[in-house]
């Protein structure tokens, strides 16, 4: 059920992302560095209203509705995130007061943080009730309806401000299409003890997707303020791009293991679910790092293809280093941090967002100002590096999250494989052609499935249809055997 879950989810973040590329490219061919750099800051900083507000209820809803058995705390999820919008308006309005930021930027990013948390909830929603198609479609069709709406907006006003409203919009009609599978009768009651430990689940975890906000943010936030839209724009491109194409799989992973995980331990026990995560952690990693590595290879030829003329000479720089930092951020927050939500006590991942905020402040603001955007991604890898260290030492003192290193060590030498196939067949194409891109990627892909099959990666001789080629191979082979023998 895991892999056919994770395959579901894969194709439902890989169709988004595809559209999320063209997207991409639409927008900075359309839009300048600096409108990009308004649209990049402000949703930077919904992303932050959004962790404060809402973050916390989504994620009580995941943890709670996961669990099974008849649980039902869709309306008591939908009422707390009501109230958390009625509160919104008061801090906008104290954020443009205190910063003097323009009324209407403040209330793009309110309106873009409602939207995407409001779809985020939804999509949780279906999550934990183990609906994976319907989430598929909600996610494709948030992203259609983003790059049209997107598109339109920015072909006639050329505003970054305009873009996040039209995006906006588009993850609202996205929640009202499938409205009629997530809200599903029969609906439970308000549940007011169940309100009562979503705020008890949720108010450590409010104030740490504060901190983590802040420290996602923060590169963008410093570029703006120390380098200014422009840069904001260019540094803001190549990371959303980055990161979509990074967390693919994390997310797709996560999305169907979480939710298990969840199951597993509130119905069998830790040692049922340790268990199931040794699986899904070997299929993580087994994923995330040929993917990162391969992406870090052919970034020169993505950004030649994909972004505007004035997007491209940074974005060559910025892509793999970015890369990297995406790599070392989804194994903290798509694999460390199930430790913090299978035993309730998310309070603790404020240790990590702390140090890293403050490791974040540290490392930046000199970095930026000595070595400009390239310093901003390398301080960003450093910042994850300790993060991730600080959170596994959280979360092994509470939970025996399994590390899989034996399983890991047959990774490294596919990845190896895969590299070597990738730079070689790199070498003899001509640069910045989608045919040479095209190529390589393939070249990859088969060498490294390859090597999955000879280091027996995640069981993959066991899956039915190659092992039934094995089968059919070694028939084969015994039959001309045979043949020579008589």
């Amino acid at each position: 059920m895991v892999v056919r879950h994770i395959a579901t989810y894969m194709a439902a973040h890989a169709v988004s992302a595809c559209l999320g590329f063209a997207a991409i490219i639409v927008y900075t061919r359309l839009l300048s560095p600096a409108e990009y750099g308004l649209y990049t800051i402000g949703m930077s900083t919904a992303g932050i209203f959004a962790a404060v507000f809402f973050a916390w209820v989504r994620n009580a809803v995941l943890r709670f509705e996961s669990e099974g058995g008849g649980v039902d705390v869709r309306r008591t999820g939908l009422v707390c995130f009501a109230l958390s919008a009625l509160a919104l308006p008061l801090a906008l309005g104290g954020i443009v007061l205190m910063l003097d930021l323009p009324a209407h930027q403040a209330v793009a990013a309110g309106c873009f943080a409602i939207a995407i948390s409001f779809f985020e909830l939804n999509q949780e929603i279906l999550r934990a009730r183990l609906r994976p198609m319907f989430y598929l479609i909600g996610g494709v069709l948030r992203a259609s309806l983003a790059l049209c709406f997107g598109t339109i907006a920015v072909f006639w006003t050329e505003s970054g401000l305009a873009l996040l409203f039209a995006v906006s919009l588009a993850y609202l009609c996205a929640v009202l299409a499938l409205a009629f599978k997530t809200w599903e009768h029969p609906v439970a009651r308000f549940n007011g003890q169940a309100c009562r430990e979503f705020a008890k689940f949720g108010a450590p975890f409010a104030i740490s997707s504060l901190v983590f906000a802040l420290s996602a943010a923060l590169d963008r936030l410093l570029v703006v303020t120390l380098l200014g839209h422009e840069a904001a724009g260019h540094y803001g491109a190549s990371a959303d791009f980055v990161r979509q194409i990074i967390l693919i799989p994390a997310i797709s992973i996560s999305a169907a293991a979480f939710p298990i995980a969840f199951r597993t331990f509130a119905q069998d026990g830790e040692e049922a679910a340790i268990k199931h995560l040794e699986k899904s952690a070997e299929l993580f990693f087994a994923t995330m790092i040929p993917a990162v590595t391969g992406f870090a290879i052919v970034s020169d030829h993505i950004a030649a293809i994909v972004f505007g003329q004035e997007f491209r000479a940074e974005a060559t720089e910025l892509m793999p280093v970015i890369a990297f930092a995406a790599f070392l951020a989804a194994i903290s927050q798509f694999y460390f941090h199930i430790g913090f939500h299978i035993t309730k006590r998310t309070h603790l991942a404020l240790i990590q967002e702390t140090v890293m905020l403050i490791a974040g402040l540290a490392l930046m603001v000199p970095l930026i100002r000595t070595f400009g955007l390239e310093g901003a991604a390398g301080a960003r890898v450093a910042t994850e590096a300790i993060g991730c260290l600080v959170c596994l030492i959280v979360v092994r003192r509470i939970f025996r999250l399994p590390l899989i290193p034996l399983r890991l060590m047959r990774i490294a030498p596919a990845v190896g494989f895969m590299a070597f196939v990738t730079l070689w067949m790199e070498s003899l194409l001509p640069a910045g052609e989608p045919l040479t891109l095209v190529s390589t990627v393939l070249a990859g892909l088969a060498s490294y499935a390859f090597a999955v099959y000879v280091f027996d990666i995640c069981g993959a001789r066991r899956i039915r249809p190659i092992s039934r080629l094995a089968d059919a191979h070694q028939i084969v082979m015994r039959l001309a055997a045979s043949g020579k023998s008589a």
